[in-house]
């Protein structure tokens, strides 16, 4: 049996004997046939193998009343929200800025990673003069291009030349996965791992790995030696001016994605392969960064574009802190399944202040304002959304 299977029937398991638990990867999420409401929220059973316990009880959620789907009471929209994928002429700059925003909200998750040894593994130390190798970005699904081949998308989407540094031009293998060679890459970042450990060239998905445990040093106060992390990183970001790549800036926002979704690490050949990472926008005070099922994106000349999606939790809103704002999911708003994560809202160690601003944010549009750091929630029932025949659901999402 694979590990996918062995994870369906606990769950199937645990829903028999009235101990259900949220997953985290569903069936709708990998296959864009699956939009059935009921169907489309059970684990697929394609996932990837943890490598370690801590990889295993990422891909475990909280327990539910019941097992989740789009009628179960306990599953409500939060709010609705805007999803952007990184952009085509994104800055290093703007990209850090946007991730360093986001550290507060997703604090615990980079803590738990950093801690457990998981995010530090490869080290932080980097080499401003790295460059990706061809034949590693073809094998991440980028394709090499020649700066004479680039092209500029304007605003009014007419297309003009631009030029790219020699070996740095790379576009988006569009290609979909066959979910029947997933298990081909449950190692793959294992795998590349110890090519790093005994080769002279560092692997794309290791470089960005390295980028962002020495951005989290540089952010971090409680795990830095004062000083040398910042020197050290602002000292790479200056050599590594107009040397970052397209598959670097993406590759590194795929990772804290995963990390902001408690997404185990080994696992980014084959998130890498089903999911893009995408900007959450709840509201003007909360941007955060999610994953987003390739087959759910917009055709691709609307890629630049906002997405618009349903935040939608399974816990519903109450006094217990420990549960609130986890196990978040982009819905589909015509065929009530999941197509992405969105990372979770971690309030354990959150002031009354920022619990409230928090729960202001997170439950735009259905949050009343009490005064005094107190807030009145009344979210709507996914069950209570229009339905939409599913043909036209398949169809839109193909």
């Amino acid at each position: 049996m694979s590990y996918g299977e062995i994870y369906s029937d606990l769950y199937q398991q645990a829903e028999r004997s009235g101990h259900a638990f949220t997953c985290r990867f569903t069936r709708s999420m990998l296959d864009p046939a699956c939009t059935d409401p009921t169907d489309g929220w059970r684990p697929s059973q394609y996932l990837p193998s943890p490598t370690t316990l801590g990889d295993f009880l990422k891909l475990m959620g909280q327990r539910v009343p019941e097992a989740s789907n789009a009628f179960s009471r306990h599953v409500h929209i939060t709010s609705d929200v805007q999803t952007k994928e990184l952009e085509s002429e994104c800055s290093p700059d703007i990209l850090i800025a946007r991730l360093e925003a986001c550290f507060k909200r997703c604090r615990t998750q980079w803590l738990e990673s950093y801690g457990g040894g998981e995010l530090s593994k490869l080290g932080h130390f980097l080499d401003h003069r790295w460059k990706l190798d061809h034949a590693d970005a073809m094998s991440c699904g980028w394709l090499p291009i020649d700066p004479e081949d680039a092209i500029r998308v304007s605003d009014d989407r007419s297309h003009s030349w631009t030029n790219i540094a020699p070996g740095l031009g790379f576009m988006e293998d569009d290609r979909m996965t066959d979910l029947s060679n997933l298990d081909d890459t449950s190692d793959d970042t294992v795998q590349e791992a110890c090519r790093y450990e005994v080769g002279e060239y560092v692997p794309l998905f290791v470089q960005a790995r390295k980028i962002l445990d020495l951005l989290w040093l540089a952010e971090d106060h409680l795990h830095r030696t004062k000083g040398s992390q910042d020197e050290m990183w602002d000292h790479f970001k200056q050599k590594m001016q107009g040397l970052w790549s397209t598959p670097l800036l993406h590759t590194v926002l795929l990772l804290a994605g995963m990390l902001n979704c408690r997404i185990p690490l080994s696992a980014t050949a084959w998130v890498n392969k089903l999911f893009v990472p995408v900007y959450i926008h709840h509201n003007d005070d909360l941007l955060s960064v999610g994953l987003l099922a390739k087959h759910a994106r917009q055709p691709k000349h609307q890629r630049q574009d906002p997405l618009s999606l349903l935040c939608v939790g399974q816990h519903p809103p109450s006094t217990d802190r420990k549960a609130f704002g986890k196990d978040l999911f982009l819905v589909h708003p015509a065929t009530k399944v999941p197509v992405g994560l969105v990372p979770d809202i971690s309030p354990e160690d959150y002031t009354d202040e920022e619990c409230a601003k928090v729960a202001l944010s997170l439950y735009n549009g259905c949050c009343k304002d009490l005064g005094d750091n107190n807030v009145a929630i009344t979210p709507r029932l996914l069950s209570d959304e229009p339905s939409v025949p599913r043909e036209s659901c398949v169809a839109d999402l193909q």
